[in-house]
Order: structure tokens, then sequence, then C-alpha cells
């Protein structure tokens, strides 16, 4: 389990300097792993509205090797953040970009790239 499983919002600014230097490293680390495209930053965290049960939600596009429902363990296995990533190969990006995806179209306008 993560070590950083639940967030105290009371640390304020604090809090989102440890996570975000924790999430920069991550990001340098899946590259250097896999041939990344992007990773998008979205949900609450990427609001600055954590709580105490927030999770990081990240998008990750790259080359995987794996299946889609086997990647998330990939980027989960790399950070002891609460990740919930999801990851896609550029062509399965594409297409929910070219499909309209609603859920996709909001994390690229409320999220940021890493």
């Amino acid at each position: 389990m993560p070590s950083l499983c639940r967030f105290d919002p009371g640390r304020g600014a604090a809090l989102y300097e440890e996570i975000d230097t924790k999430l920069e490293l991550l990001a340098r680390s899946l590259r250097q792993r896999y041939r990344i495209d992007r990773i998008i930053l979205h949900g609450s965290y990427a609001r600055r509205e954590v709580h105490e049960g927030s999770d990081i939600d990240l998008i990750v596009v790259g080359d995987f090797p794996l299946r889609f429902h086997e990647r998330p363990s990939l980027v989960r296995e790399m950070s002891d953040l609460p990740l919930e990533p999801l990851c896609y190969t550029p062509a399965e990006f594409a297409a929910l970009i070219n499909a309209g995806n609603p859920f996709i179209a909001e994390a690229l306008s409320e999220g940021r790239e890493l």
C-alpha cells in the first residue's frame, strides 16, 4: 500500500510541494523506462482540491508492453503515491479524442502535463 495513502490538507503548500516533487520524479522515471508521449495529471489533485481520501489521477500515453488492464500496475509500482493511472497507447488515446470522449476532454481541459 502506498505510504501516502491519506492526504493531510492542513499541510497546505508543503503537501503539494512534496507530491509535485514525487510526481516529477515519477514522470522522469516513466520516460526513462517506456516510450511515453504524454503524462496528464487531472482530477482533484490537479485542481488543488485534495481531501483526506483523494488519490492522484493520471493519464499516461505511451508504448506499454502489457494489455490495457495490466498497465496501471507498471505505473503504481514506481511510486509510493496513491495513484490511479489510466494507461493508453498513442493510437488508443487518439481514438478516444477523435470520438469526443467526455472523460478525456475534461481531463485535457482541467489537467496539466507532467
